[in-house]
């Protein structure tokens, strides 16, 4: 492997050319996909007023491949760059005066620092933002959009957003001939992925990696718990485990993410999306796990759902090709899926492309690590795109407690570790917040682990009990350490992973395509929960939905109480008839079954057969 220069010295012009190349064979590869698409999608979607409308848009932001996803500070400082310009910079045309006001909207916070920039380059400067109308941001007043009135020639319009549809909503309120976008300021800022504050990071890791025998470059903007027992696992194996990351923040809800000092991995930087490709193009060789839909999440939403499985396609095909037009080692890309496919239940109507570029994803990569998905959806997959990549089903196991800890002896206490209170948006645990009521009256506690400050719904479902009731509710801090998540809750009797399974028929009817309908159909019965995996290791029985029937066969037979919403009313009768003493007894017989490290060897030769290819 070539050794990794300093960007910011002579071979940053080779390197920018390097990348370039890069995006011009991933976006090549793109338009021949999308030619294709629209060839073989019906009329009634390939037509000017269909689904094929919005290709152009699918294009223009893979131009900029992070067009989605780039960091604020790229952004702010591109603007502090050309503070002593930013008039012209924020100009968009030739105007026939110089811009006098500025108008921004919305307001993130990135933007406190810069104001006194725009005060600096402008005579008015007026923040709005219909969220934070009344806010003083820096001495100025943000308004309501609505009281912004006529704009004006003179005026210079500058939307601070990197969210599309947020972005898309101040395009409608700005005049399009006076507007800049944050998008716009990138295209227009040449050399703009290479901040000089994190050449030396490149550097750094780039060395490391390439000095490591067996190196797995995991590239995600995020960092999830539970890959944690997985990435120790691999280390154990012999395999030096880096983290190329876009963010040092971690997701309140749950146990979800983890900030990068926590995350157990040899080496992590964080870099932007293009220093991330930058870094990709000069380690040619390398094991790549990509984690794609961190990049774009779909949020439930099948349009999104397109962009996030188009932007995985590059992202598999750059980092499996990246230095063959060198004569260097080609390195192996695998997609890290956390789920096999995302669930989505707005906007029904994109299934057919989406299901378009799904398959596409899959095929760029050399590699399919199924993180949370039996083998049966493999096959599947493999038999209706006919795949020929090597594949893998990794259940997201845990870790084994450090030691044994007796169980409560009085009464019957149930865990949760998922959402199940109806805290935030997410359909598959909506509708819980009644049934698990039911549980609390049938007098069984239930230990509740989620973020009460962020999400205080939480604490409410307790206030909300009568008093003689408010005893059988717990309520824990979020354990986000493995180890010690799974050395607390081996105390109680059971963990619930009873979702409302629902909404996964609501999807199937609303689709179209039958592509869409089988796999949605199959998705509770192939998806592990990473709470099923985390109890088994603690040694308690699950009390799961009777559809999940992949996670069901991983346990010992018994050790798994299948029940579906109706039958919660009678929980505390049925554990009673499962003779429950026993069920824990055999769960904790048989919680090695459940731990990374037992099922570590299977990966490595899932790694080692992919790279001797």
């Amino acid at each position: 492997m070539n050794s990794l220069s300093d960007p910011r010295h002579s071979s940053e012009p080779q390197q920018r050319d390097d990348l370039l190349a890069c995006f011009d064979a991933g976006l090549a590869e793109l338009d021949l996909v999308l030619a294709e698409a629209r060839d073989q999608l019906p009329p009634t979607l390939s037509g000017p007023d269909g689904l094929a409308a919005g290709v152009a848009e699918l294009r223009d932001a893979m131009s900029l491949i992070s067009a989605y996803c780039v960091d604020y500070d790229i952004v702010a400082g591109i603007l502090r760059d050309h503070a002593e310009g930013l008039a012209d910079l924020l100009c968009p045309n030739a105007a026939p005066m110089k811009p006098r006001r500025l108008v921004v909207g919305p307001c993130p916070d990135y933007l406190g620092d810069l104001v006194p920039l725009f005060k600096a380059a402008f005579d008015e400067v007026i923040l709005v933002d219909s969220y934070k109308a009344g806010q003083d941001l820096r001495g100025l007043k943000i308004i309501d959009p609505v009281r912004l009135g006529d704009i004006g020639e003179d005026c210079a319009c500058f939307i601070a957003t990197i969210t599309p549809g947020i972005a898309d909503i101040y395009r409608g309120l700005f005049p399009a001939g006076q507007c800049v976008t944050s998008f716009d300021l990138l295209a227009r800022a040449p050399g703009w992925w290479l901040r000089d504050e994190t050449a030396g990071e490149l550097a750094r890791i780039g060395a490391a990696i390439q000095r490591a025998e067996q190196p797995v470059v995991l590239v995600s903007p995020t960092f999830s718990t539970t890959w944690s027992p997985m990435i120790v696992a691999m280390q154990r194996q012999g395999r030096d485990v880096f983290l190329i990351g876009m963010g040092d923040v971690h997701d309140p809800r749950g146990y979800s993410t983890l900030a990068s000092k926590d995350v157990p991995v040899t080496d992590s930087v964080m870099l932007s999306l293009p220093e991330m490709l930058t870094l990709i193009g000069q380690i040619p060789g390398a094991l790549y796990l990509i984690n794609s839909e961190g990049f774009f999440h779909p949020q439930w939403d099948t349009r999104r759902s397109v962009l996030c499985y188009a932007f995985g396609m590059l992202l598999a095909h750059l980092a499996g090709t990246f230095g063959e037009s060198r004569g260097l080692a080609l390195s192996k890309s695998v997609l890290f899926l956390y789920d096999p496919i995302k669930p989505v239940i707005e906007n029904p109507e994109y299934g057919a492309l989406a299901a378009f570029f799904y398959e596409r994803m899959l095929r760029n990569a050399d590699g399919l690590l199924y993180n949370s998905a039996t083998e049966e959806i493999g096959a599947f997959l493999a038999n209706v795109f006919d795949l020929k990549n090597e594949r893998a089903h990794f259940f997201r196991y845990s870790v084994a407690p450090s030691m044994l800890r007796e169980r409560l002896e009085e009464e019957r206490h149930i865990v949760s570790i998922s959402a199940v209170l109806d805290e935030f948006y997410e359909p598959s645990r909506s509708r819980l917040r009644g049934y698990m009521r039911q549980v609390v009256e049938q007098r069984i506690h239930l230990h509740y682990y989620g973020d009460y400050e962020t999400y205080p719904r939480i604490l409410e479902f307790g206030d909300e009990l009568p008093d003689d009731l408010k005893r059988f509710f717990h309520v824990h801090a979020v354990i986000r350490d493995q180890q010690a998540l799974v050395d607390e809750i081996q105390q109680y009797h059971a963990g619930w992973v009873v979702h409302d399974q629902q909404v996964f028929w609501r999807i199937v009817t609303a689709f179209e395509d039958q592509f869409s309908r089988d796999i949605f159909q199959l998705f509770p019965s192939v998806t592990i929960p990473t709470s099923a995996m985390t109890y088994g290791a603690a040694g308690l029985p699950i009390i799961i939905n009777r559809c999940m029937r992949g996670s069901i066969r991983q346990f010992p037979p018994g050790c798994a109480l299948a029940i579906e919403l109706s039958e919660i009313r009678a929980l505390g009768r049925i554990m009673e008839q499962s003779d429950w003493p026993v069920v824990m007894q055999t769960a904790r017989k048989n919680r090695h079954l459940f731990t990374a490290a037992h099922h570590a060897p299977r990966l490595e030769r899932f790694f080692a057969a992919l790279m001797a290819d």
